[in-house]
C-alpha cells in the first residue's frame, strides 16, 4: 500500500499498567502521492498483554484516502 515507504515516527509515549497512547509523525508514498499525517496508537494492557488495539489518525490522513476512493 504505501510501495514500502511507510515511515513512523514516535513522539510521545504515556502508559501505565492498563493502557499505552502512543503519538507518532508518519509518512509515506501511495502511487506516487506523498501522504504525511499523525496518528495516536492505543493500547489496552491485562496482566501484561496488549488485549486491544485502536489507531486514529489526523485529518489528512483521512481525506488522502476518502479521495483516492473518489478518484
Amino acid at each position: 500500500q504505501y510501495d514500502n515507504t511507510l515511515n513512523v515516527q514516535v513522539r510521545e509515549v504515556l502508559a501505565n499498567d492498563h493502557r499505552a497512547i502512543v503519538l507518532t509523525a508518519e509518512s509515506g508514498t501511495v502511487d506516487a502521492h506523498q501522504l504525511e499525517w499523525s496518528s495516536a496508537h492505543v493500547f489496552s494492557i491485562a496482566d501484561g498483554v496488549v488485549v486491544a488495539f485502536s489507531s486514529y489518525q489526523d485529518d489528512a490522513y483521512h481525506a488522502f484516502w476518502f479521495a483516492q476512493r473518489v478518484a
